[in-house]
């Protein structure tokens, strides 16, 4: 049995690998066990601390339109953070398993596969971008890339859940992506590592508007569909949105042997969470 360090406490995927992974520890800078990512110095000695067997590196400053703002900290946890840690994984002979995001493409073509060329339009791509780089300089890493992972805490299928909940109109973002629910992320990203995975794989849902994918869940929890608007550039937002950050997960679907990119699945999934009152 290895030990393993998962850094992140709160957010999504985090908090999905909490419930399949006895044992983990979960570190963060505001949960029980400590690590602060934005002090960079101090990354290396307190990864020596806790000594683990493999690095799941769940964390990250993901507020695209905050890392516009608060640039030296996205550049810190998103970029920086990760060449301590890579680093220390080289030394110690540990697999490292970095999760990596759509947005270090700038969303003209979609579709993107694990050898499209990056090409961010906004601080937070560009961070992420960063911080991929470092975990790739190290052999024994395996960079997992997503789109618009969903599940436990803030996130554009809860948003708009509430916001027709409430029978108040919501303005959609235009654009494509695939979304998927973070148990499914969580579970593919276990299978990986047991696999023992390396260099890139893409592990998203399937292509999807976000006006349709809005749609779909509007049906699915009998909410009504026409208080869905299309922004039609109406949203004033700090940081720029790729139009079509898709994912290519053809390599995934090869790989890993459940369903965890259809749409039906993935919301269906979250339909029975959101029952549950795990979620909404």
């Amino acid at each position: 049995m290895y030990k393993a360090l998962v850094l992140g406490n709160s957010g999504q995927l985090a908090s999905s690998l909490r419930d399949i992974m006895n044992g983990a520890i979960f570190a963060s800078r505001t949960g029980p066990v400590k690590i602060d990512l934005l002090n960079v110095d101090a990354i290396f000695e307190r990864l020596s601390s806790i000594n683990p067997d493999v690095v799941i590196n769940a964390a990250g400053f993901t507020s695209v339109d905050k890392c516009e703002l608060e640039k030296k900290n996205a550049y810190s946890v998103n970029g920086l953070s990760v060449r301590e840690i890579a680093r220390y994984c080289r030394g110690k002979k540990i697999p490292l398993i970095h999760i990596s995001t759509d947005y270090v493409f700038d969303g003209k073509e979609g579709n993107y596969t694990e050898e499209s060329v990056p090409n961010p339009i906004n601080f937070y791509g560009l961070s992420k971008l960063v911080g991929d780089t470092f975990a790739l300089s190290y052999d024994s890493s395996l960079l997992v890339r997503t789109s618009g992972v969903f599940g436990s805490s803030k996130n554009f299928p809860i948003f708009v859940l509430e916001k027709l909940s409430r029978n108040e109109k919501v303005l959609v973002l235009e654009g494509y992506y695939s979304p998927i629910f973070s148990d499914f992320l969580a579970r593919a990203v276990l299978q990986l590592i047991g696999l023992d995975y390396k260099g890139i794989i893409n592990v998203a849902g399937e292509r999807i508007s976000r006006i349709d994918l809005a749609e779909v869940i509007a049906d699915k929890f009998g909410l009504d569909r026409s208080l869905l608007i299309p922004s039609e550039g109406k949203l004033n937002l700090a940081a720029r949105r790729p139009y079509d950050s898709s994912l290519d997960i053809t390599k995934a679907k090869r790989v890993l042997k459940f369903d965890f990119y259809s749409t039906r699945t993935n919301l269906e999934e979250f339909y029975n969470q959101v029952n549950k009152g795990k979620q909404y």
